[in-house]
């Protein structure tokens, strides 16, 4: 008679026979540790020997009195979610400070689930492999120590544990390596692409863990595509990062419905509350609170990432600010003010789009400085569409030189057919996103010259494309508070996603493939709003030796008794003619500026 075995908390799946057969035949077999299957913290502190003060943070007197600044007591709150403990929740964010224990708190989680779930797969993920060698599997080789005691067998490689390195066939007695009970590093670069993302839905297991650090740098379709392969009841995705801003992958995955977003600021942890850095050493300390206030102020958007978790609304080098936005908003809810700004010709910026699914193509409506609204339009044929601009441009009276139309792709076909319509004299003017305009140092030397109070306000920047260029402009303009512009959720998502850099005093525009990565479709609108604003009608500023009184805070280059812009710098403008003229265009094409008619 067979002697009895305790069974205590086994799963389904035959689980009860193996062990049964197991025990009959003496074969020592791994066995998951299923009472710690629902209580990942008890699993942190008793089989890998992590201080419970270190995890628990509000079980110190300070924190009696403490006002929390992010989510209370985050490290427990992951692993109860993780747990299955907290309702219509089954994925984490967590968006942290520097060195508040998130890399190192996830390696244990990636050993507790791999101890707890049989036949488990842990993937681990980063943008590069670096990140993922220096900073999760570096904290997971701490944890392994003390992990092996309970799994002596698992066999730890470069990005992999095996729990059952090998399995022995009874009849042949032949060993093969066992990949099906195993944690592993999988990285698919920045710019993965789409072979990257088809790549990452191999992956599929009952029990499955998904771990991406560094999660705001990742991939957005190889995010997408790890979203789409956690499918079965028991797949589960942790992503953590310091956050860069809400248009970054991490802080996007912290919306999203089945997921808890939890926010780890330095301010809650212990080193700083217990005002005693040996809590945890290595970790975050006041010394580096008071670096990074110093560095970048407290309103920074890198002091906000760095050392509260939170999310900046834009990137700290956005080349379109959120609070600019906001005050073109004003600027457009104020009746008066758009009144006066509207006080001009119209403009219309066009993105033309062409498919067998009708992309829609975008339309921006300016007037005089005003954006009056801005749309996307569905089209299966570019040249019916270029029939739509037409005529507007005939019932509305839209000048030829006030028209900007993306000329790449099928927008060829576009400016092709308003040429052909058109009668002799200006022409449609047209934006080639990669394209480098041969008259642009000679339009910097005149724009340079003219008198205070230009509406651009010239600069010594040269751009390394035209794109660059349009979007600068606008981002001026708005800085400037020279423009009105309606709250528009989609377009000033787009408007703020492109970050910028200057090299050698040429401005570059993070490349538009990104910006698509970025926002998961192509930044229509936003094209379509800053081609009609680098040609809508400008004033170029002041003439005359005599300059007119102009109150604080008030722009010399706008009459505010009459509410219309003040008489222009002729000779400036009839410099700039020239120039267009010796490069074969119509000086009513403008290179900053165009003629009011």
């Amino acid at each position: 008679m067979a002697s009895r075995i305790p069974i205590r908390g086994v799963s389904d799946r035959g689980s009860v026979a193996r062990m049964i057969d197991e025990h009959m035949s003496g074969e020592r077999k791994v066995r998951p540790l299923l009472e710690y299957q629902s209580d990942p913290l008890s699993f942190l502190i008793d089989v890998l020997a992590v201080p419970r003060e270190t995890l628990v943070w509000s079980e110190h007197p300070e924190y009696a009195t403490h006002k929390w600044d992010g989510t209370p007591d985050p490290l427990v709150r992951a692993c109860d979610v993780l747990a299955g403990k907290v309702a219509g929740k089954k994925h984490v964010a967590i968006e942290a400070a520097t060195g508040t224990q998130k890399t190192f708190t996830a390696a244990g989680l990636v050993l507790w689930f791999l101890a707890c779930f049989e036949d488990s797969l842990v993937v681990t993920t980063a943008p590069m492999e670096r990140q993922l060698k220096q900073n999760l599997w570096k904290e997971i080789g701490v944890h392994l120590m003390p992990f092996k005691k309970r799994f002596p067998r698992a066999q730890s490689l470069d990005l992999k544990i095996r729990m059952r390195p090998v399995l022995e066939d009874p009849m042949t007695g032949n060993e093969t390596r066992q990949e099906k009970w195993a944690a592993v590093g999988w990285t698919a670069g920045v710019d993965a692409g789409a072979d990257s993302a088809v790549r990452s839905q191999g992956f599929h297991a009952e029990h499955m863990l998904i771990v991406v650090e560094e999660f705001p740098g990742m991939d957005p379709s190889v995010v997408t595509a790890l979203k789409n392969t956690a499918t079965a009841p028991h797949n589960i995705l942790l992503g953590l990062g310091n956050p860069d801003h809400q248009l970054d992958p991490l802080h996007q995955f912290s919306e999203l419905p089945a997921v808890e977003a939890i926010r780890i600021s330095a301010f809650d942890h212990p080193n700083i509350v217990c005002r005693k850095a040996s809590i945890v050493p290595g970790a975050t300390s006041e010394a580096f609170i008071a670096e990074k206030r110093a560095e970048y102020g407290e309103t920074g958007p890198l002091f906000l990432s760095r050392v509260r978790g939170l999310s900046p609304r834009e990137a700290h080098n956005a080349l379109i600010k959120a609070a600019w936005l906001e005050d073109a908003a004003r600027k457009w809810d104020d009746p008066a003010l758009y009144e006066s700004m509207s006080d001009g010709p119209l403009a219309l910026g066009v993105d033309p789009a062409q498919s067998e699914n009708g992309d829609r193509c975008a339309l921006a409506r300016w007037k005089g400085s005003v954006l009056e609204r801005v749309e996307r339009i569905p089209s299966r044929d570019a040249l019916a569409f270029g029939e739509h601009v037409w005529d507007i441009m005939q019932e509305d009276g839209v000048r030829p030189e006030h028209v900007a139309v993306d000329s790449v792709g099928v927008g060829s076909n576009v400016v092709n057919y308003l040429r052909r319509v058109l009668p002799p004299g200006p022409s449609v003017r047209v934006i080639e996103g990669g394209a480098e305009d041969p008259i642009e140092g000679a339009m910097k030397s005149a724009v340079a010259t003219m008198a205070p109070g230009r509406e651009y306000q010239a600069d010594s920047n040269q751009f390394l494309n035209m794109r660059a260029q349009v979007y600068w402009q606008l981002s001026q303009d708005l800085a400037a508070g020279l423009v009105a512009m309606p709250k528009h959720a989609g377009l000033w998502r787009e408007l703020m996603a492109p970050t910028y850099s200057t090299e050698n005093g040429v401005v570059r525009i993070e490349k538009k493939e990104s910006i698509i990565k970025k926002l998961g479709r192509s930044p229509d609108f936003a094209d379509a709003v800053v081609y009609g604003n680098f040609v809508r009608p400008r004033t170029l500023g002041l003439r005359g030796p005599q300059k007119p009184e102009v109150r604080e805070g008030q722009s010399p280059g706008y009459d505010y008794a009459s509410q219309r812009p003040r008489e222009r710098h002729q000779s400036a403008e009839d410099e700039i003619d020239q120039i267009f003229r010796r490069a074969g265009r119509s000086p009513l094409a403008g290179r900053y500026v165009s003629r009011q008619r």
